[in-house]
């Protein structure tokens, strides 16, 4: 039996999912959601992120987690 993956983000420029998994962890970090519903979103986006190859710049990492 084959295994189907379903992949929500597909259709995202690489660009665009990069966005919005920092609005998601955004919003994690400031609402302290984390619903099943919210670490399974996050997981979706991380293994489209990983199936791409994506990678975002140590620059925009550390202005991200430190000045934000």
């Amino acid at each position: 039996m084959k295994i189907l993956a379903f992949r929500p983000y597909k259709k995202l420029r690489d660009y665009d999912l990069l966005i919005e998994i920092h609005n998601t962890f955004d919003f994690m970090r400031a609402q302290d959601a984390y619903s099943d519903e919210t670490l399974q979103r996050c997981s979706q986006l991380i293994r489209e992120a990983k199936f791409r190859g994506i990678s975002c710049s140590k620059e925009n990492l550390y202005h991200r987690i430190l000045y934000k």
